[in-house]
């Protein structure tokens, strides 16, 4: 289902949010896991959330 708006506002509250939550497990991934490649995936998979809810947000048309 495509959702449109009349205002163009960006980003949506959807892609703030994210980028917020996942910004912060990002940024804090050394103090949540104490090994280094731990460390890599939780950046890694915060980083590919981040990106996918803008790409979902672009997707279904709400931006």
């Amino acid at each position: 289902m495509l959702e449109f708006r009349s205002d163009p506002g960006f980003p949506s509250g959807h892609a703030f949010g994210a980028v917020l939550l996942f910004g912060l497990v990002w940024w804090r991934a050394p103090l949540l896991a104490r090994r280094r490649i731990a460390q890599h995936a939780a950046r890694a998979l915060a980083l590919g959330l981040v990106l996918a809810t803008g790409y979902s947000r672009v997707l279904v048309g709400a931006h």
